[in-house]
Parts: C-alpha cells; sequence; structure tokens
C-alpha cells in the first residue's frame, strides 16, 4: 500500500475500497496474470464502478502484453 495516502486509517480505507472493487470483477478476465494495484489518493473518493473500469483495463493491458 502506497504511504502517499498519509494516516493509517485512510490507507485502510482504500485498501478496502480496492479490494472491494476487485472483487467486482468478472472471474473470467482476471486469468492468466498476477496484479498488484498501488492505491493512489483519488481512490478514496473515486466510485467503485470507476475503480473496477481501470482495473479492468489495466489487466487487460497485462493479459496482452504477457502474449507477446
Amino acid at each position: 500500500m502506497s504511504r502517499q495516502i498519509r494516516g493509517a486509517v485512510r490507507r485502510n480505507r482504500a485498501r478496502r475500497r480496492l479490494r472491494a472493487a476487485y472483487r467486482g470483477l468478472e472471474p473470467a478476465k482476471l486469468r492468466g496474470v498476477d496484479a498488484v494495484f498501488v492505491a493512489r489518493a483519488w481512490a478514496l473518493e473515486a466510485p467503485l464502478e470507476e475503480l473496477r473500469a481501470e482495473m479492468a483495463r489495466a489487466h487487460a493491458a497485462a493479459s496482452r502484453n504477457a502474449g507477446e
């Protein structure tokens, strides 16, 4: 977890939001690549759907690059 988010309470909240967003992704889209997501301050305010969309885009890009 990034220390750019000051305060343990805020870091933990960002961590919980990332986990919730990740759980909402389709399992079929998550195969073949291990991912590490680093929370930034905007993750505390962004809607979960936006976080999911970012995670899906990052995973799709990583999947394409892994196939090369």
